[in-house]
């Protein structure tokens, strides 16, 4: 069997111990890995000789990530945390899955990772910040615990990389910005 094809079965394998096994330090660790492989297919994507290949399989590993998303609210389940999702992540799979729709021409990527910003956006804000922990399942905040550290800081920084990347387009990214930073 080549090398690629047992990659490919490996990472069916891990996503679905990812998405339907309880949480563990192997499916944290699994999780951990997808999103990684994820980052650097992307960095790949920059060398003209390796496009055609690395677009294919981010686009694999993103339809393999797809299932998350099936919550009630369309809130991701978090890789790390089967109890509530984590703030950070909203900003990576925003930035990643908008990358993929652009690539693979499907608008489902960004279609998942608008409607996280659409429950962001009807929920309030207690001291002007987003908390860290949301429930995928009640769309509603599972602690009121806000930091600009750990588990949140990622997500600020990663909505004004949105508004840079999508070439000062995205209004929405640069007011979630700007009136977190008030």
């Amino acid at each position: 069997m080549p090398c690629g094809a047992l990659l490919n079965i490996n990472a069916q394998i891990l996503a679905r111990q990812l998405l339907y096994e309880p949480y563990s330090p192997i499916t944290s660790a699994i999780s951990q890995a997808l999103m990684l492989r994820l980052r650097r297919i992307r960095s790949k994507l920059s060398n003209p000789e390796n496009n055609l290949v690395y677009r294919r399989k981010a686009v694999e590993l993103g339809e393999k990530l797809l299932p998350a998303f099936k919550t009630p609210t369309g809130i991701p389940w978090a890789l790390l945390n089967l109890k509530s999702s984590i703030l950070a992540e909203y900003g990576t799979l925003h930035l990643e899955f908008m990358h993929l729709s652009k690539l693979s021409g499907n608008p489902e990527f960004a279609q998942k990772v608008m409607n996280i910003r659409k429950v962001l956006n009807r929920l309030d804000k207690p001291q002007g910040l987003y908390p860290n922990y949301l429930n995928p399942n009640s769309g509603q905040w599972g602690q009121h615990h806000v930091s600009v550290g750990g588990l949140g800081d990622s997500f600020y920084e990663y909505l004004l990389k949105a508004w840079l990347m999508s070439d000062k387009t995205d209004d929405e990214a640069k007011k979630m910005y700007y009136d977190a930073c008030r």
